[in-house]
């Protein structure tokens, strides 16, 4: 009876490897290489890889989300505060800003969209230009030149120029808003631009009532502007 309760120690090993044999069991080594069955057996494998791979990216996708996400709202919070060029040409100078033709304005440098406004002195300097070139006046009557963009900038009284380029402001405005808006960039705030892009609206729409566009004197100083000052 003692005999029959004890195990061989050759027997036991034996069991040992089947059961170790049975945790380690590959299906894929049951199979023939280059058989149907193997090869969908390794299909069904790197399956599953490609799951659990698609499935550690998204998880990563979603922490690094989530990071920027944190990282925004902190860039957010610590944005500089408003800045402002003052309310006089010594004022804008001192605090370091810059002088924008396209609005006729001082800008904050940090937001200043030099693009646009670099298209838009281009395009006023040229000998296309039905009244001259860089059409702008101290006077109505068109006697007193105004003859460079730094005198322009620090004329402290009233500015004249043409319908034509009052026309161009509109389309150079409305370019660089279409900037701002796909580069995402801090738009700048100047007194009287409402009011510009007013009238904008009710000259271009007028035309389109009355269908006729450019059947005016263009080439007439009948728009007053004055230097003002920007923030952003």
């Amino acid at each position: 009876m003692e005999k029959c309760g004890k195990m061989p120690a050759r027997l036991a090993i034996s069991s040992r490897k089947q059961v170790s044999r049975y945790h380690d069991y590959d299906p894929s080594t049951d199979t023939e290489p280059g058989t149907p069955e193997h090869e969908t057996l390794l299909q069904s494998r790197a399956s599953r890889i490609l799951n659990l791979w698609k499935i550690c990216v998204l998880f990563i996708s979603l922490l690094l989300g989530l990071l920027l996400g944190f990282l925004s709202c902190d860039n957010i919070q610590n944005l500089p505060p408003r800045r402002d060029c003052g309310t006089s040409i010594p004022q804008a100078i001192s605090k370091g800003c810059a002088f924008d033709m396209l609005s006729n304005a001082w800008i904050p440098t940090r937001c200043f969209e030099r693009d646009t406004e670099r298209e838009f002195r281009d395009w006023v300097w040229s000998h296309q230009r039905l009244k001259r070139p860089f059409p702008y006046f101290s006077d109505s009557a068109g006697k007193e030149w105004i003859s460079h963009e730094e005198i322009l900038g620090r004329h402290s009284g009233q500015v004249w120029t043409t319908e034509e380029v009052g026309l161009g402001w509109c389309v150079f405005l409305g370019k660089r808003a279409g900037r701002s808006l796909a580069q995402k960039r801090k738009t700048m705030v100047v007194d009287g631009m409402k009011e510009v892009m007013e009238q904008c609206s009710r000259v271009y729409l007028g035309d389109l009532t009355r269908n006729s566009s450019m059947g005016r004197d263009l080439g007439i100083l009948n728009r007053k502007i004055q230097v003002g000052f920007g923030k952003c």
